[in-house]
């Protein structure tokens, strides 16, 4: 058993968040026991991330998961970036190295691998509503991919001019998205998380026209975008596969072994009340 409170030489992992919730806590704490790892992973709501910095240096906290709203203004924080984190300019993970200070981001990891898994054509032509820091990675991902049809929209268009001008990418104005046609829908923003669960970045009607919805969201687990999506036949890509496989990269990075895919997929099964099966 973890302990609940961990002693002198148990190795500490949190995550902050503004909303945090419970999915780090239960993957990265069941591999840690399967693995007989002294570790311990807590998760946070915090308000000022300078202070969580210099606690993670002076208590030795060896990982931090970073979620929104702080993906990338924590940067400035930090020691060093990993290539991929300085290229798509948004960190969701941080490693303690004797207090040098590393981000990286393994959003990209986890869109990689669902992208993967239903295998993805990157001749597909792609809508991405949200220019924030997941959308960072997402379109990190499809630039890699080769993709050679992507399309961002944002409420905010002055967030899409701050996109990194080496991705290729077109844009359209929020009030045309929903007469946008695609053959893949990405939901890249928090609309639809808890508490504001009865809401959808486009309407019911123009999900007809995706054959494909990716949406980012994890709480809820189905979120009404997928509802709808799902009552369409479309095929569907929900938020905990995407944060399923950047956990098993956080996992790795933070104690340095592979980890327990299937333990990790077992936790994550019982905590969202999923029948067993394959993630994708």
């Amino acid at each position: 058993m973890i302990q609940p409170f961990p002693n002198k030489d148990t190795v500490i992992c949190i995550s902050i968040a503004s909303r945090p919730s419970n999915f780090g806590c239960t993957l990265h704490n069941a591999g840690y026991q399967a693995l007989n790892l002294n570790f311990i992973y807590k998760s946070f709501k915090i308000t000022d991330q300078k202070v969580l910095i210099d606690a993670i240096r002076v208590m030795g906290i060896k990982g931090c998961s970073v979620s929104k709203p702080f993906k990338q203004s924590i940067i400035k924080e930090l020691d060093e970036l990993c290539v991929t984190a300085k290229d798509i300019g948004s960190v969701n993970t941080i490693v303690n190295k004797n207090r040098i200070l590393i981000g990286y981001n393994t959003d990209a990891f986890g869109v990689e691998e669902v992208l993967k898994n239903i295998k993805f054509n990157p001749n597909d032509k792609v809508l991405i509503i949200g220019a924030g820091g997941v959308a960072k990675a997402i379109i990190y991902v499809l630039n890699k991919l080769n993709t050679i049809d992507v399309t961002i929209c944002n409420r905010n268009s002055k967030r899409i001019d701050k996109l990194d001008s080496k991705y290729k990418f077109s844009r359209i104005n929020w009030k045309d998205r929903n007469r946008f046609k695609a053959d893949l829908l990405i939901n890249a923003t928090s609309i639809g998380m808890y508490p504001n669960i009865n809401k959808m970045p486009i309407n019911k009607e123009s999900i007809n026209n995706f054959k494909s919805v990716f949406d980012v969201v994890v709480t809820p687990l189905e979120t009404m975008l997928i509802t709808h999506a799902k009552s369409l036949n479309k095929n569907i890509i929900y938020g905990y596969q995407m944060s399923f496989y950047q956990a098993i990269k956080q996992f790795e990075l933070y104690t340095g072994v592979k980890a327990p895919q299937d333990v990790l997929q077992k936790a994550m099964f019982s905590l969202l009340r999923l029948k067993k099966g394959k993630i994708i």
